[in-house]
């Protein structure tokens, strides 16, 4: 880094990196807590919206500071379709991909295939019943089949006032079979 932080025993007070869209319309600075550590750190910056942002890093102690180099990335916004027995769904809040996993609003597809849908506000769960299946996810949390728990690599999240759910595990939790279609970022659903 460059700068004019000093050697103050070795003691860092803040360290992280700060981001900004190619607009400069934000600017964001992510701190570690872990202030005086001084290795590799990664933190995890989600819902940004596909555009340019430059970021760089930066420590301070009550000696000075430093920036480091500025660097960039871009986030593409690859459509991802979703076809449930041969109908291209259309969402309010669009399908993502976060850890491999393909994320879907709940409530479109569950009563798409013919599930009925509840919300429970208070407890922060979805449950979806069709014949005799239920499905509940507590968001953030646990996943249950008729009682069961089943894990789930990427937990139930509400994104834009939306539950979103690994799609696969919803789909095959209904005995449906789900491919996906790598090259043209296709999932489809066949009851």
């Amino acid at each position: 880094m460059n700068g004019n932080i000093i050697d103050n025993g070795g003691k860092v007070d803040e360290y992280g990196f700060i981001y900004w869209s190619a607009d400069n319309t934000f600017r964001k600075t992510v701190i570690e807590e872990k202030a005086n550590h001084t290795g590799v750190f990664s933190k995890r910056i989600n819902n940004l919206t596909p555009g340019t942002y430059y970021y760089k890093a930066y420590a301070k102690n009550t000696m000075g500071a430093a920036e480091g180099g500025e660097y960039s990335f871009t986030i593409v916004n690859y459509a991802i379709k979703v076809i449930i027995d041969g109908e291209l769904m259309d969402f309010e809040v669009p399908a993502f991909i976060e850890d491999d996993r393909t994320m879907v609003p709940f409530r479109a597809i569950f009563e798409e295939l013919g599930a009925s849908v509840q919300w429970d506000d208070k407890a922060r769960t979805v449950t979806a019943a069709r014949e005799n299946l239920e499905i509940k996810l507590v968001i953030d949390g646990a996943a249950y089949k008729n009682g069961e728990i089943i894990n789930l690599d990427v937990p139930a999240k509400i994104i834009n006032s939306r539950t979103m759910v690994p799609l696969r595990f919803v789909s095959e939790a209904l005995g449906c079979n789900v491919t996906w279609d790598e090259i043209n970022k296709t999932v489809v659903i066949t009851q």
